[in-house]
């Protein structure tokens, strides 16, 4: 699933993730360019969508931009274009740079 994003960033290993109850949320603001990691200190970039405040804890909707050998999904039997994949995550999970990202990777 990884490789099928763009633009990846490898971060340096003597950063690791930080507990939860540690992360300092970035100032968060639709349309914005934020970084996500999911594992292994790689950053990708990507663009706030829609923070979402209906829990108890804040979430927001990024979107990723997709190589373009992934960037066509079927469809009811026909291909489309989709050149970015979405993602729901807690905003507590979003960095501001890719360093950020990496203490901030996203829960599994």
């Amino acid at each position: 699933m990884l490789k099928e994003y763009k633009y990846p960033i490898k971060v340096d290993s003597k950063i690791i993730p930080i507990s939860t109850k540690d992360r300092i949320v970035p100032e968060l603001k639709t349309g914005e360019r934020y970084y996500i990691s999911f594992q292994d200190n790689w950053a990708y970039p990507c663009q706030l969508l829609e923070i979402i405040n209906e829990f108890s804890e804040t979430e927001v909707r990024v979107q990723i931009e997709l190589k373009a050998h992934f960037s066509y999904i079927r469809k009811n039997g026909i291909m489309i274009y989709e050149p970015f994949h979405q993602h729901t995550i807690y905003a507590c999970e979003i960095g501001s740079t890719p360093e950020e990202a990496v203490k901030n990777t996203v829960r599994n």
